[in-house]
């Protein structure tokens, strides 16, 4: 699965700013790993202190499912709207499962 962080210009976001990002979102969503193709994350700040942010899973065969987050802090936008996520995903795929039809029981 590729992750994408992308900030506007008013943030500096530094290396280990992003790969901090990136673990803990990876992390919150690893149960969906094998289901999903990339997940990208835009992170603007409105003013000195708010931020948005939004994040797109890409699902292998899918549509894409977004979220969006605000907040005070790059980490905490980008941290909640994982949350979103896994929220989102988790009902996305439990839908999908209870479409399946059960296999038929051999007795």
């Amino acid at each position: 699965m590729q992750f994408m962080f992308n900030t506007d210009n008013n943030i500096e976001a530094t290396q280990g700013t992003a790969e901090r990002i990136e673990t803990g979102i990876r992390g919150t969503l690893s149960r969906f790993e094998e289901q999903l193709t990339r997940l990208v994350l835009h992170v603007n700040q409105e003013t000195d202190e708010h931020y948005t942010a939004s994040l797109e899973a890409r699902i292998e065969g899918q549509q894409p499912q977004a979220v969006t987050a605000d907040g005070g802090s790059v980490d905490g936008v980008a941290m909640e709207a994982g949350e979103k996520m896994e929220r989102l995903l988790r009902s996305h795929f439990g839908k999908l499962d209870s479409r399946r039809p059960e296999p038929d029981s051999i007795g």
